[in-house]
């Protein structure tokens, strides 16, 4: 008789024997049929590679088949022993038990059991299947492999779950698709405020515990191209609403085949409110250092301002000094100078005088004085280059004590130097100078005091022609550039040293023998007050055997280039 292999697997209530389920054949061809399924099955039972066994009711262990009793899975040598004869009396009795209820109820039964082996400690598993009447088919396997893998995997668990749940950062377990809750610890529960069974099954946007959505967003696409992410900064939304920074590190874990994301979060909320106010702490200290390097850089300013000052005043007190120094000067030598002139006309006048007395012996004091015209000339010229002086130093003296002052108004450049030229023309025809205008006719306009720059310009022609003899010729040219205008007047007569040409605009005593006497000392001086008061530069060039160039630079307005 042959049992169905299919009836061990499929876990069919009863066996069928063959011959109940074959038809009826003609006798040779039933037995080639019977023989062909036979050896088929048979190969089958060699092939399988855990031990079979037939067992009866009572325990006797049975040989697999007739033509076969000691192949190799017949269990060769317990064929006719009883289960209490090989194995201990725990197991046998428990084997005796699983084989009764098996065929009391014709369905597939299982059991483990361990036996002491020189290997040691095995464990086994036996699965019995109705074969026969009275009869059991059963199978066994070592499976201790399989029981050490599963305690070191129950182990496992056990130290993830006591990691799990006694971790003090909050640790969750959610899908990766829906970030639906699967599991979270006690420590997330206590940190966001949520019960568990108000968390389990739920996702993070029903929760709305992500203050920025967009964050999830960023986390799932690190995840994807690194599977991992470490120590991100989010800020999360506790379940009373209370807004809290987290550090996460969250890694793609597999569970039944279903990505997950294990996360681990660690609050740092406390952590950057201390470091804030060290922050602010340290801010604080450094604007009170700000403070005490300001206040003493303070200090220093004040004192440099201060020392400023005082040499300010020195130097004015110097400018002072050498103001008395040119009028003591000029009342001690010029005016002097006038003064014995005037007396020597008067001394002369008196012997004239006098001489007419012996003619007649009684004065007539209607009488005439007859005094040449060239001496009431030079009395004339002098005088009025006493009033040129006195003029100047008055003018200087209220530079000094209040500032120029300056009434500017917006005229024409070149129209401004034209009308000055023209009013110099007496002058120049004087001193039979000739004039060369080369002005551009497109100069802008300027803000400035027309009367006081056109003062500028007789001093700078009337130095040169007092400096020249007769038949001086002048160039008169402008530039723009860089926002300002540079006028030259330029001359052919006699040439300086560059250090007298340095020095032409400053204050200064002039040697009684110098050809620059010191009432034109002071016009060029007030020359230069006034081009720098409105904001440009004066000097003089020396050329030689070309003569010498005076140049000022005004600032030209910007309405000028509209």
């Amino acid at each position: 008789m042959i049992i169905f292999q299919d009836n061990l697997f499929a876990g069919r209530s009863k066996g069928h024997r063959v011959d109940e389920i074959v038809e009826p054949q003609p006798q040779q061809q039933h037995i080639r049929d019977s023989q062909a399924t036979e050896a088929q099955y048979q190969a089958i039972l060699n092939a399988i590679p855990d031990p079979i066994f037939r067992i009866s009711r009572d325990g006797h262990f049975l040989p697999l088949s007739k033509q076969a009793p000691d192949t190799a899975c017949s269990g060769k040598g317990l064929i006719g022993k009883n289960l209490y004869n090989i194995l201990p009396t725990d197991v046998a009795t428990l084997m005796s038990e699983i084989i009764l209820k098996t065929l009391d109820t014709g369905i597939l039964q299982a059991c483990e059991y361990q036996l002491s082996t020189p290997l040691g400690i095995q464990d086994y598993e036996a699965r019995l299947v109705v074969s026969g009447l009275d009869e059991v088919l059963v199978m066994v396997r070592d499976i201790t492999e399989r029981k050490q893998t599963e305690i070191a995997l129950r182990n496992l668990a056990q130290k993830f779950s006591t990691a799990f749940n006694c971790s003090p950062d909050p640790i969750s377990i959610s899908t990766l698709k829906e970030g639906r809750y699967i599991e979270v610890n006690d420590s997330f529960v206590k940190l966001s405020g949520y019960e568990r069974d108000e968390v389990i099954d739920r996702t993070t946007w029903e929760l709305n515990i992500w203050v920025n959505e967009g964050d999830r967003t960023k986390l799932l696409q690190e995840l994807q191209t690194q599977g991992l992410v470490r120590d991100r900064q989010i800020r999360l939304r506790c379940k009373s609403g209370k807004i809290i920074t987290v550090q996460v590190s969250a890694e793609v874990i597999e569970l039944d085949g279903i990505p997950h994301i294990l996360a681990v979060t660690h609050d740092i909320t406390e952590r950057q409110q201390t470091e804030a106010k060290l922050l602010q702490a340290a801010q604080q200290q450094a604007e009170l250092y700000q403070k005490l390097t300001d206040l003493n850089a303070n200090l220093e300013h004040q004192v440099q301002e201060r020392t400023a000052q005082l040499e300010q005043k020195m130097q004015e007190l110097a400018q002072m000094q050498q103001i008395k120094n040119v009028v003591l000067h000029t009342v001690a030598h010029d005016l002097r100078t006038s003064v014995i002139g005037n007396l020597m006309v008067l001394e002369n006048l008196g012997m004239g005088s006098r001489g007419d007395e012996k003619q007649s012996p009684v004065p007539n004091p209607q009488s005439l004085i007859s005094v040449p015209r060239s001496i009431i000339d030079r009395m004339i010229q002098g005088n009025k280059r006493q009033m040129v002086m006195l003029d100047s130093l008055l003018e200087i003296h209220s530079c000094q004590e209040q500032g120029l002052k300056l009434h500017c108004q917006l005229v024409p450049f070149g129209g401004m130097l034209e009308t000055a030229i023209a009013g110099l023309q007496p002058l120049l025809n004087e001193n039979q100078a000739t004039f060369t205008n080369l002005l551009p006719q497109d100069l802008p306009l300027v803000m400035a005091d027309q009367e006081r720059l056109e003062k500028v310009l007789i001093n700078l022609f009337t130095y040169s022609l007092h400096q020249n003899p007769p038949g001086l010729n002048f160039t008169l040219k402008a530039t723009v550039e860089d926002g300002m205008i540079r006028t030259y007047i330029q001359d052919n007569g006699v040439t300086m040293s560059q250090a007298d040409c340095d020095r032409l605009f400053d204050l200064e005593i002039r040697d009684p023998q110098s050809p620059c006497s010191t009432a034109i000392c002071l016009r060029m001086y007030l020359c230069r007050q006034i081009i720098q008061a409105h904001g440009g530069q004066i000097a003089a060039t020396n050329h030689p055997q070309q003569g010498l160039t005076f140049w000022f630079t005004l600032p030209f307005s910007s309405y000028s280039r509209g």
